[in-house]
């Protein structure tokens, strides 16, 4: 494996997984890099109880809804007990990189999140330059029922084990266009 770079494999029946490696398989000459840019990219990062968590939404016009292997990633649980921050697609399937179409039409993104432990979290974003100024990207908080611009501000709450993980989500709005049309004038 070149530096930076790894790889993933699923398995059906983890009792009876094998990965072989073999020597005609090593090759020491130059490989491509296969993290694909994206559009646009906000990482969503949480800290709290001296422990930090990460998940990454962008936008590309390559990407579909459905899992997409060159663009979206899974996500693991930590140890019991630490926090972990996840957006998902409409299933049961957590990512740590999910990556949409384009952002042409307003996006909502759930977002999910389990403290691991009771306690004061705060969620932040990195990434906001990577989007237009007119997107609108705002945080909902489906259990306090509050909306937070995340180009203002963090977001800071009160999290327990018992909350239900499908706590937050986000709401992207497509950049605002102008459109102008050259006036016409009839002199009589």
């Amino acid at each position: 494996l070149a530096p930076f770079q790894g790889f993933f494999v699923h398995v059906t029946d983890p009792g009876s997984a094998t990965w072989h490696f073999y020597q005609n398989e090593r090759t020491t000459a130059q490989q491509n890099f296969f993290r694909q840019a994206n559009d646009n990219t906000l990482t969503v990062m949480v800290d709290g109880n001296n422990r930090s968590d990460k998940t990454e939404v962008a936008f590309n016009t390559d990407a579909t809804n459905a899992f997409d292997a060159e663009y979206d990633a899974d996500k693991f649980r930590g140890m019991p007990g630490v926090q972990v921050l996840y957006t998902g697609l409409q299933t049961d399937r957590i990512m740590g990189i999910n990556t949409l179409p384009g952002l042409t039409t307003t996006a909502t993104v759930p977002m999910g999140f389990a403290p691991g432990t009771n306690g004061q979290f705060t969620i932040s974003v990195d990434g906001l330059g990577t989007f237009d100024p007119t997107t609108y990207v705002y945080l909902e908080d489906k259990l306090l029922h509050t909306m937070t611009n995340l180009r203002s501000s963090s977001y800071q709450f009160t999290s327990n084990v018992s909350d239900d993980e499908n706590r937050f989500v986000l709401h992207f709005t497509p950049p605002a266009t102008i459109s102008t049309t050259n006036a016409t004038c009839v002199i009589n």
